[in-house]
């Protein structure tokens, strides 16, 4: 296990995730920071996307897609249900009810499983 950095530093570094717009160089920044590789920096990319869901649907979306991409790493079920319901809420924001709905669908039979 790495140790943890302070929340105020992961912050700052989920702000920086959220502003590369390239995905590869996203998975790069991911793939460089062992520390972000835990649950509780899933926590917090979400609650991140829901807070920038409104202000700026582009970087909420690709936190999400970096959620995405952390939850296969990480293979633990919550974070595969935080990374779907972070992609339901950017997909409900597109307007994209349906494919929202799949995904919230989705997170709640993991969240199920999981009691």
């Amino acid at each position: 296990m790495t140790s943890p950095i302070p929340a105020a530093e992961q912050d700052i570094l989920i702000d920086k995730l959220a502003g590369i717009a390239d995905e590869p160089a996203r998975r790069d920044f991911l793939r460089q920071r062992p520390e972000f590789h835990e649950p509780e920096v899933m926590e917090r990319i979400y609650e991140k996307v829901v807070r920038l869901v409104l202000a700026d649907l582009g970087q909420a979306d690709r936190l999400a897609q970096a959620a995405r991409w952390l939850a296969r790493k990480l293979k633990d079920d919550y974070c595969r249900a935080q990374s779907l319901r972070a992609t339901g809420h950017v997909l409900y924001a597109r307007g994209k009810y349906k494919q929202a709905l799949t995904r919230y669908q989705a997170a709640l039979t993991l969240f199920g499983h999981l009691g």
